[in-house]
């Protein structure tokens, strides 16, 4: 029973143009939400080699949102799909210094993900998580 609501609130997507100053797109996400049964949000130290493999607060993710808060580093994310296998570090993407990776789905019918790993370029470096299936 889910007991727990995460928002994606009051997002929108733009682009804009700055020769013009106009938005080339200017579309709102408006407010997502999913009913979720368990969650954790904290800043880790992320390991270079090895990486760090995530714990997670349930079996599936349905929300996850990785920040890097390091001024050098840079973190690959490596994702199993429910189901799937881990993706190689080749085909994961890679977070520069302040870059964000997300994925929100609020419709736990399909998808999820099952496996993180999170492997910094000279670790230690932090990151702040949220986690919530």
């Amino acid at each position: 029973m889910a007991n727990i609501n995460v928002l994606l609130n009051s997002a929108s997507v733009q682009v804009l143009d700055q020769a013009t100053l106009t938005y080339r797109v200017n579309t709102p996400v408006g407010t997502i939400t999913l009913s979720a049964t368990g969650s954790n949000h904290e800043v880790i130290p992320v390991q270079g080699g090895g990486g760090n493999v995530l714990v997670f607060p349930v079996a599936a993710l349905w929300a996850v949102y990785v920040k890097n808060l390091d001024s050098v580093a840079n973190i690959t994310v490596q994702v199993q799909a429910v189901g799937g296998a881990l993706t190689s570090a080749a085909n994961s993407p890679i977070l520069t210094p302040g870059g964000v990776w997300m994925y929100f789905n609020p419709a736990e019918t399909a998808g999820g993900i099952s496996a993180i790993t999170l492997v910094s370029s000279a670790g230690p470096s932090p990151v702040e998580l949220l986690l919530a299936g």
